[in-house]
């Protein structure tokens, strides 16, 4: 889906609060500190909507409080779980139970896209599931 398609979407959602745009310079500041580059799409939705709630959802992006800002986010993440949360993985939704869907910046699948991943938060496992191909 793209940025379009989601805005249009939106109007269908009764309840929408996201915290966008966001500038380009503080987004690069962001990935800087963290050593990373995000993928062009979720890029794009961050410099447009930021993020924030969208129906019962609440997206990770960046702007707003910290539990919203992918930056912070991550650092927390590495730093609670620093063997088990890869380094390479950017947390983009909280199922509300300690658990995330992360991007996995390491991968790629066969369209080009890093997918997005299930990082569960008491498991071992070395590689988590992916949940988007």
């Amino acid at each position: 889906m793209n940025l379009e398609d989601f805005e249009s979407e939106l109007r269908n959602v009764e309840f929408v609060d996201l915290i966008g745009p966001v500038d380009q310079d503080s987004i690069a500041k962001a990935t800087q500190n963290l050593g990373v580059t995000l993928p062009t799409q979720y890029r794009a939705f961050i410099e447009r909507f930021g993020g924030g709630g969208v129906g019962s959802e609440t997206i990770i992006g960046f702007g707003g409080s910290d539990h919203l800002n992918f930056e912070f986010m991550t650092k927390l993440l590495r730093s609670r779980h620093p063997k088990t949360f890869p380094v390479m993985f950017i947390p983009i939704r909280n199922d509300g139970y300690g658990n995330y869907d992360c991007i996995d910046l390491e991968a790629v699948n066969e369209v080009g896209e890093n997918p997005i991943v299930e990082w569960v938060h008491d498991c071992d496992h070395e590689r988590p599931r992916a949940l988007v191909a």
